[in-house]
């Protein structure tokens, strides 16, 4: 029963072939498909394959989607530890070896045990489990009670809605959710989710992983908030988290939508008036496998309802008369119950009872319940959800859920098999099925249903949100049509050929400052540039206000006469307002003028005859950049891992590794021992290269040479050697002779604990070496692996190592990349340039390479394009040394490039590592790097922190209420250090508290030490002391 588009004739389409490549394994956006040099794959078809029974090879999945699960503790969010366990995929392709799809099978579902109550499912005998969770109280309470709403004082058995609270504020830990809301001055309750009033939602965090905190619970049920902010009810023993594998696409978008006014500066707008998403696949067996476009989420579409009849005088039960809906005819509900015709679904009696409740006072009520609607609301087969509601026009009334079709309904009847009329009884055969798991099948999505009139789909930025960032969940963000498929059903394979976008969309005029429109009685999108006056009539409008400021700018304030709340949106588009940080820079006054709106204390907007201020709902706030996310941990250890954009991560408690991964990142630690690694890990090199690096101190106790440790680690990773051929080729180095001379095997084994351990081994270590050595069960090779790969040398390997991490050869590499982006293409070069060419140089790209690729740029052609050889080393020389070339190097120079015994790349090359050029170009290096302004900031906090900032202009913050001793890797000319609440007069002071010990310089004062590793205390000057 595949779906049928509802757009006959598109104005745009686009479509995308899913492969292996859209496997996504990281929460920072990493695909098989753009995986780099040295990256482990998500996808390891070096690996024995699982063949389908249509013969199609499945190869297995490593990705950080899934959870560690312990019985009675919780869930921990899975990090990529190689174990290839999270399912399989394979390409399907056609005769002619044609691309045709995908075919997906996930690893089973993990499930854990909990306390009674706490779990989201109950678990039974013989391995059996059903759904013990769900949004809807009506749905619990047909569960466990015979009661008719909470608190009702008829019922035989009334639940428990005595909520006590589990949470990581000690003050509320224990204590009882009523309580705390009586007397929320005390125990310091406020409005976090700022709705107006405080509830239990003021008291709980979004969870879904541990049973420990964040939950409410009775003796009946327990209460956890989801991310939506939607109460979930409890009842169970176990929970189950699957793990999903994601997949990511990226559809065009029509070119004008990205193309800006050159007479403007601005970008056009298009209202899109009609969108769907159309997706070719198997049907699966899970009703959660989401379609998340533009990573939204969408709870609104619901498809098609149970069909009911409204009674405005229902009496029938003697509670009469009020408004009721029932059911028009007889059904079943999932669990076989016949709710015959007459059945009420909704009944504003129910919604008054409800409100009254102590649980409602609490918060604790959910919106369905307070609305009036039943258990068999929610329960009865007769409805569809995958199936669209059309009016009598055959327009869209809501659209099915963004989910690919399966053979189930999902949410509260979880397990329910499809039938093809849901008035026959259970249980339902074969020949009664709907949908048949594994055929053939097209799901198309309204991608305009929305829970407001305006939908963020509705307006071409919508499409454009976060462009160049990755989502929390870890969907690349671009210019294009972003979307991302979750397959969650468990082993049975499913099969994705392709998505197709259609599109319907029209411009919208985009007026000038100080111009008014009028709008229809339809819907309108009335967009100006400031000092705008609107009137938007009848329908449901969006209003944008100053269109093309930024944020900073001062607003020139627009007028709307009729805003209608509930209705219409007021757009805010490009300042950066996100619902992180509304409710501190977005501010509302309301006086006799009506409702002023203001941005960063500057009015944007004045909503005539207003006496309220907006809902953040009334908003519709879009970016078109990437934004920075935020990810903040908790008492425990976490490991947070950014995106390659923007991020805060906030370790707070625990002993936490905050990973940056690039991008402009702010790193805390919090209290306790902290790791703050800002650019990006790269696992299998950097874990090659600390054995190398520990090989080096082993043996030579001393640090690498970057050129040895490099072609060393490099010979691992391609398997060329391995750790034992490394370990001869040093004991049988002209080095090692020269240091040691000729050893015993006693004198070699101390040398070796000498060297890695800066202790002597005990008199069993020595004995158990030295035997093996004199009976030829041990090479000598072996013994320095053992002592260099201790578990004691690998936990206390110098932070130093980091210099020789990816990261670290990258920030090693800042002065060449900055001489020959400055000799090739004529500029000095922004972050992103230096930062790629670095890291090109740190992946093994020699400097002529590297010159020979930024020749070939198109900066490189417009500098040196049309010139010749002459030419090209006049130029170069001005470039790089601010002179002409003295005349018999001139000559010298041409000719060989003339010969061709000289390349151009090579003679750059020549050029920009002169020791002229390090000399001339150096302080002009350091003014360039701070002039790029702050790339990462990293605070350690309390406690005793390793904080390595990596390539660019870093900030390291010292706060003298943080006790603690920090050790800093690789502090560069260009990177600060800010010293807040020493009490310092000026930078002098506070390096006057600096010393070198030894290889280190090390900072004490106010019980903080600082200890800047591999450092001279010349390499710290004045001007990198903030205070």
């Amino acid at each position: 029963m595949a779906d049928t588009p509802h757009i006959t004739n598109p104005t745009f389409t686009s479509t995308h072939v899913f492969s292996t490549n859209d496997v996504t394994g990281t929460f920072d956006g990493l695909t098989q498909g753009t995986l780099l040099p040295g990256d482990l794959p998500i996808v390891n078809f070096s690996m024995a394959p699982m063949i389908t029974k249509e013969g199609v090879s499945l190869y297995p999945v490593d990705s950080e989607f899934g959870f560690y699960v312990t019985d009675f503790v919780g869930a921990e969010d899975k990090i990529r530890d190689y174990d290839y366990a999270e399912g399989w995929v394979g390409d399907l392709t056609g005769a002619a070896g044609e691309q045709l799809g995908i075919v997906v099978s996930d690893a089973p579902t993990d499930t854990f045990k909990t306390p009674a109550v706490l779990g989201t499912w109950l678990a039974g005998l013989g391995d059996n489990t059903v759904k013990a969770s769900t949004e809807h109280y009506a749905v619990m309470q047909n569960v466990l009670s015979d009661q008719k709403y909470p608190g009702d004082p008829d019922a035989v058995y009334p639940l428990d809605d005595d909520l006590i609270l589990l949470s990581q504020n000690p003050d509320w830990n224990g204590q009882h959710v009523a309580d705390l809301l009586t007397d929320p001055v005390t125990y310091g309750v406020v409005d976090k989710n700022n709705d107006g009033a405080l509830d239990i939602q003021d008291l709980l965090n979004p969870n879904e992983s541990t049973i420990a905190y964040d939950i409410a619970y009775s003796s009946d049920y327990s209460v956890t908030m989801k991310d939506d902010g939607k109460l979930l009810y409890r009842w169970g023993n176990e929970i189950k988290r699957p793990n999903d594998i994601r997949l990511e696409a990226t559809l065009d978008l029509p070119d004008e939508w990205s193309s800006d006014d050159p007479a403007t500066d601005l970008r056009p707008l298009y209202r899109i008036t009609a969108a769907e998403l159309v997706t070719e696949h198997t049907i699966t067996n899970n009703p959660n496998d989401q379609i998340r476009p533009e990573d939204f989420e969408n709870e609104a579409a619901i498809g098609t309802l149970p069909t009911y009849t409204v009674v405005t005088d229902y009496t029938l039960d003697g509670n009469g008369p009020r408004e009721v809906w029932v059911t028009t005819d007889d059904y079943y509900a999932g669990d076989g119950t016949l709710y015959p015709a007459g059945t009420i679904l909704k009944d504003e009696l129910l919604a008054q009872q409800a409100a009254a409740s102590p649980l409602a006072a609490i918060g604790g009520v959910d919106e369905a319940l307070l609305d009036g609607f039943t258990n068999a609301w929610f329960t009865t087969m007769d409805r569809e959800p995958f199936e669209a509601s059309l009016d009598s026009n055959g327009d869209y009334i809501s659209g099915p859920r963004w989910r690919l079709q399966t053979d189930k309904y999902g949410q509260d009847l979880p397990s329910v098999v499809m039938p093809i009329d849901p008035s026959d009884p259970l249980p339902t055969t074969s020949s009664e099925v709907k949908y048949e798991v594994g055929a053939d099948d097209v799901t198309v999505i309204n991608l305009l249903d929305w829970e407001t009139d305006v939908s963020p789909l509705s307006i071409s930025a919508g499409w454009q949100n976060n462009t160049g960032g990755v989502s929390v969940n870890g969907l690349n963000m671009s210019d294009e049509f972003d979307v991302a498929f979750y397959i969650k059903g468990d082993t049975k394979p499913a099969t994705l050929y392709n998505t197709t976008l259609l599109l319907e969309y029209e411009e919208i005029q985009i007026f000038d400052v100080a111009r008014g429109k009028v709008g229809t009685a339809e819907s309108d999108y009335l967009v100006g540039q400031g000092k705008n006056y609107f009137v938007g009539g009848d329908g449901s409008d969006l209003f944008v206000v100053s269109y093309g400021a930024e944020e900073g700018d001062d607003f020139l304030s627009s007028t709307i006469a009729d805003f209608e709340t509930g209705e219409d949106a007021l757009g805010l588009f490009d300042l950066g307002i996100t619902e992180g940080n509304f409710y501190t820079r977005v501010t509302q006054v309301v006086d006799a003028a009506g409702l002023h709106i203001m941005v960063d204390g500057d009015q944007i907007a004045l909503l005539q005859n207003m006496t309220e201020a907006l809902e953040y709902e009334d908003f519709l706030l879009i970016n078109r950049f990437p934004l920075p996310s935020t990810d903040v941990g908790t008492a425990g250890d976490d490991l947070l891992v950014g995106t390659a954009g923007d991020d805060v991560l906030d370790g707070m408690e625990g002993n936490d590794t905050a990973l940056g991964q690039g991008g402009e990142d702010v790193l805390m630690g919090g209290a306790d021992d902290d790791e703050l690694l800002a650019e990006p890990v790269e696992t299998a090199f950097d874990a090659a290269a600390e054995q190398v690096f520990r090989m080096y101190q082993t043996a030579f106790d001393r640090l690498p040479n970057r050129g040895g440790h490099s072609a060393w680690t490099e010979a691992l990773l391609a398997g060329t050697v391995v750790m034992e051929g490394v370990a001869r080729a040093f004991i049988g180095s002209p080095e090692f002779t020269a240091l040691n001379g000729v050893l015993t095997n006693t004198q070699f084994v101390e040398l070796m604990y000498a060297n890695a351990l800066d202790r002597a081994p005990t008199a069993t270590e020595l004995s158990t070496w030295v035997s093996q050595l004199d009976g030829n069960t041990v090479s000598r090779a072996q013994v320095m692996i053992g002592v260099s790969e201790s578990p004691e040398f690998v936990e206390n390997t110098s932070a130093v190592s980091l210099e020789f991490s990816r990261a670290g050869y990258q920030q090693e590499y800042t002065d060449e990349a900055y001489r020959l982006l400055l000799a090739t293409t004529g500029a000095e070069p922004d972050a992103d340039d230096l930062a790629a060419v670095a890291r090109d140089l740190a992946q093994g790209d020699s400097f002529a390479e590297a010159a020979a690729d930024l020749l070939a740029s198109a900066d490189g052609t417009a500098l040196y394009g049309s010139l010749d050889n002459t030419q090209f080393v006049e130029t170069l020389f001005q470039t790089v040394l601010n002179r002409a070339p003295a005349a018999s190097s001139l000559s010298v120079w041409a000719a060989a490039l003339d010969s061709g015994t000289w390349t151009r790349e090579a003679l750059v090359v020549a050029v920009s590592e002169s020791a002229e050029a390090k000399t001339k170009l150096a302080d002009d290096l350091v003014d360039h790097m701070k002039a790029l302004g702050q790339d990462d900031l990293l605070d350690g906090g309390e406690g005793n922190d390793l904080l390595f900032g990596g390539i660019l202009s870093d900030t390291f913050h010292f706060d003298a209420a943080d006790a603690g001793a920090d050790e800093v890797v690789g502090i560069e000319a260009w990177d600060m250090l800010q010293f807040t609440g020493f009490g310092y007069a000026d930078a002098a002071e506070a390096r006057g508290h600096m010393s070198q010990v030894g290889a280190d310089v090390v900072f004490a004062d106010l019980g903080v030490t600082i200890t800047h590793l591999n450092t001279s205390l010349a390499e710290i000057t004045e001007d990198m002391i903030f205070v």
